[in-house]
C-alpha cells in the first residue's frame, strides 16, 4: 500500500519475466500507489513454462487483485513480438470462476507501446479465463491528452482500447468510466 515508482523499470532477461511499475506478479491489494516511471521488456521469449511476456505500469501479471486509488501514468514498452501483452496499469490478468480484479478510482495517463505481434490495451494487455463477474471497474479516470497506444491518439479510440486482448472472458463489468 502508498507504493511509488518514479524510476525505470526495464527487463532484458532471456528467460521469460513479468514486469511492473510496482510488481512482476502480484495478488492481493494494491492501494494508493503510483507509477510515474517508465517499465518495459526486450530479448525476452516465451516458452511452454512460462507462455506469456506481460509488462504493465502497475503489475506485469495480476491475480486476484483489488486496486483502489492508484495512478499509472509513466510510458510502458514491449519490444516482444512474440506472446507479449503491455499496459498502462496491468500486462496480464488471468482469472477464473472464484477470483476477482476489480479497479477502483483508477487514473491512467501513460503511454503504451509495442512492436508488431505485441498486444496493448490502454488498462490491460489481455484478460482472459473471467467468468463473470470475475473482472470490474468501477470508477476510472483515463487522462487522454497525452496518452497513445502504438502511437495513435487515445482520444481516436477511447474505450474500445481498455483492453489489447479478451480471451475467454464472459463478463467485464465497466461502469463510471470517465475518458478526458
Amino acid at each position: 500500500n502508498k507504493c511509488c515508482n518514479e524510476g525505470l523499470v526495464h527487463s532484458e532477461a532471456v528467460a521469460p519475466a513479468k514486469v511492473g511499475g510496482l510488481a512482476g506478479e502480484i495478488t492481493g491489494t494494491i492501494s494508493g500507489s503510483s507509477n510515474t516511471g517508465t517499465v518495459s521488456i526486450r530479448n525476452t521469449v516465451a516458452t511452454t513454462n512460462a507462455p506469456f511476456i506481460p509488462v504493465g505500469g502497475l503489475v506485469g501479471y495480476a491475480y486476484n487483485v483489488q486496486f483502489k486509488s492508484c495512478e499509472a501514468e509513466g510510458e510502458v514498452v514491449s519490444n516482444v513480438a512474440s506472446a507479449s501483452y503491455a499496459g498502462s496499469a496491468v500486462g496480464a490478468f488471468k482469472g477464473n470462476s472464484v477470483t476477482k480484479m476489480t479497479f477502483s478510482n483508477l487514473t491512467l495517463a501513460g503511454n503504451v507501446t509495442g512492436v508488431t505481434g505485441t498486444k496493448v490495451g490502454l488498462l490491460a494487455g489481455m484478460i482472459y479465463d473471467c467468468a463473470a463477474s470475475s473482472f470490474a471497474i468501477k470508477s476510472a479516470y483515463i487522462r487522454v491528452p497525452d496518452a497513445k497506444l502504438n502511437g495513435t491518439s487515445v482520444r481516436s479510440i477511447a474505450a474500445s482500447s481498455l483492453f489489447g486482448d479478451v480471451g475467454r472472458a464472459t463478463s467485464v463489468d465497466i461502469s463510471a468510466v470517465e475518458f478526458e
